[in-house]
């Protein structure tokens, strides 16, 4: 097929010898200076291509136009994020066959994650077309059976818009809108990508071109591959990376204009229409991570009693219960970061600290190199776009346990507060009131239980990482015992908390696999609840006894005496350092004193 000749501006290479050729990549590099800088990415070694990278990844481009510009800018774009790439693209308009195929490319390629970039100008004029909700079922049920057997992430690009779009009443906007509305509703799970931001940012006299679509379908101008290429790199880089659970904000000159301590709460900037408009601008960014799950935490050097009022003011877009940890003081601020991760139990690799003041910013970096620091722009009006740009604020999947992430903080301020009150621990403990229930583990609490196989390292006997394979594998035993369980108290719900697995050994043995509890339910006997019912299980199904391996980690020491504590007696040592322990089941259980248990 040919193509015609696309720009053939050079973008400055100069004083790139050394450098990896990333670091000379740009969003805004026209075609010729993009096939250049690729052609240097493939004649460079495996080691230059991964400076700066931190983490890597398999991925699989698929396509239903001409994909190349696309496959040469990916690899550049991604590692200047900090992804070293390993890429499969298919052949032109392929993508059918790839994913429906078990002995395609794609299937033997095992990728990390599948890019399906599908254009609305390749799918609306197919002869015979189906309807639009047809249409879009049609390709959801490729892409789910593709999902189900590859077990990767996948990054669907929803139809963009046409330019003959210049109106609502267009058909182009009800075919694409339909399309769109229906992927959306069948593609749960999937990464959705809708290129109107994109198409907006270029502008459509610059990125529209019925001569390349005609000649060489390619829905986009050539010169605009870099940057279609930067924008989805953002997205998968961020699906790839550890998503930000906690940003911490400093006040002044931050969250609104001006210090406080000199002017007054009633005179900082807040005016939308003058000076405070960068600050509200700020707040509103911080309510939309809020509002998915991300914790917001202050750090602010000032008297409470100057700063607390201004929350008070009606301008201000972010109230005080936004916060799930609050310091004011004049201690230093890396002090107080480290004394905001201990509330909140967190370490810092999954954390970002917004601060207007050079020296600060310098402090964090130096004490915690984990957390990521952002620069501040030169006029605070810029520095919402700077972040969106860094990609490191973008939340690609928010679960109903990220959002409800707020609340248990919230909650949890009440049972610090409730503990100072009690007598003793065991009132404490009986005014909590918990409730602990069980559940079989479904497509509902699959991703946190996965989410909860992965990280938990305190309360964790064993631990063993089972992945989405390994899960189905255990939900297909009608023999085994998977259990998730839900706790919640006087003063809230903590959510999904605790996993357990256990299935028939040896002649009247149940043997325990896995054993977890999140470090948010620790400390309150629900081990005890859990054991009961794991207990009566077993009981019920006529095992003699349970058997149970604790498995030491550098983290687990907290579990290392349970099994004892639970009645179970040493059987032998395990390599490692492990233990073997066995449990008759004979008489009645431990007490759960301070636990309700229900459930199946």
């Amino acid at each position: 097929m040919s193509e015609p000749a696309p720009s053939t501006a050079a973008a400055p290479e100069s004083g790139l010898a050394e450098a990896p050729p990333h670091a000379a990549f740009s969003p805004e590099l026209p075609l010729a200076a993009l096939l250049r800088l690729s052609r240097r990415w493939r004649e460079s070694t495996p080691e230059q291509r991964k400076l700066g990278c931190v983490r890597e990844a398999r991925i699989a481009v698929l396509a239903n136009h001409t994909s190349q510009f696309l496959v040469a800018a990916l690899p550049l774009a991604l590692a200047a994020r900090g992804v070293s790439s390993t890429l499969y693209a298919a052949d032109y308009d392929q993508w059918e066959r790839e994913l429906l195929a078990p002995d395609s490319g794609l299937s033997e390629f095992a990728a990390d994650v599948v890019l399906l970039s599908l254009s609305s100008c390749l799918l609306a004029f197919r002869g015979a077309a189906p309807s639009p909700v047809e249409l879009a079922d049609g390709i959801a049920e490729r892409i789910l059976g593709a999902r189900a057997r590859l077990r990767a992430e996948f990054v669907v690009t929803l139809p963009e818009p046409l330019a003959e779009e210049l109106d609502t009443g267009v058909w182009a906007y009800a075919f694409r809108s339909a399309v769109n509305q229906r992927l959306r509703e069948r593609l749960e799970g999937c990464l959705l990508v809708d290129l109107e931001p994109l198409i907006r940012r270029a502008g459509s006299s610059t990125w529209y071109s019925g001569q390349y679509l005609q000649s060489s379908k390619l829905p986009w101008h050539p010169d605009r591959s870099a940057l279609h290429a930067d924008y989805l790199a953002r997205f998968i880089s961020s699906l790839l990376a550890r998503p930000v659970k906690l940003l911490v904000v400093d006040l002044d000159n931050t969250l609104w204009g001006g210090v406080v301590g000199e002017v007054g709460p009633e005179n900082v900037e807040l005016d939308p229409r003058g000076g405070g408009l960068p600050y509200l601008r700020l707040q509103r960014f911080l309510l939309g991570l809020h509002a998915q799950g991300v914790l917001l935490a202050i750090c602010s050097k000032n008297n409470p009693e100057d700063a607390l009022p201004v929350f008070q003011r009606r301008e201000m877009l972010l109230s005080l219960s936004c916060f799930a940890a609050v310091e004011i003081s004049w201690r230093p601020k890396s002090e107080a970061l480290r004394s905001i991760l201990e509330q909140l139990n967190l370490s810092p690799t999954a954390v970002a600290f917004l601060d207007d003041h050079q020296l600060e910013r310098g402090e964090i970096r130096h004490a915690f190199p984990e957390v990521h620091v952002p620069e501040w722009p030169g006029d605070p009006i810029e520095l919402v776009p700077q972040l969106v740009e860094s990609g490191r604020f973008l939340i690609v999947r928010s679960g109903a346990e990220d959002r409800e992430r707020q609340e248990f903080y919230r909650s949890e301020r009440e049972r610090q507060q409730a503990r100072s009150a009690a007598p003793d621990l065991a009132e404490y403990y009986r005014q909590l009131q918990l409730l602990l229930v069980a559940q079989r583990v479904d497509p509902q609490s699959s991703e946190r239980v996965l989410d909860l196989l992965a990280k938990t390292n305190q309360f964790n006997l064993t631990t063993r990482r089972h992945q989405r394979a390994a899960l189905e594998q255990w939900l297909a035993r009608p023999d085994a015992y998977v259990r998730a369980f839900r706790l919640s108290d006087a003063h809230g719900d903590y959510g999904l908390v605790g996993v357990l697995f256990a299935a028939p050994g040896a002649a009247g043995e149940l043997t325990i696999d896995t054993w977890l509890l999140s470090c948010r339910a620790m400390g309150r006997t629900v081990e005890q609840a859990m054991f009961q019912h794991l207990w009566a299980f077993a009981r019920d199904r006529g095992f003699q006894k349970l058997v149970g391996d604790y498995l030491p980690t550098q983290k687990n020491a907290p579990v290392a005496e349970l099994y004892p504590k639970l009645g179970f007696g040493l059987v032998s040592e395990l390599p490692g350092g492990g233990r073997r322990y066995e449990c008759p089941l004979s008489g009645e259980p431990c007490a759960a004193t301070y636990v309700a248990l229900s459930g199946e």
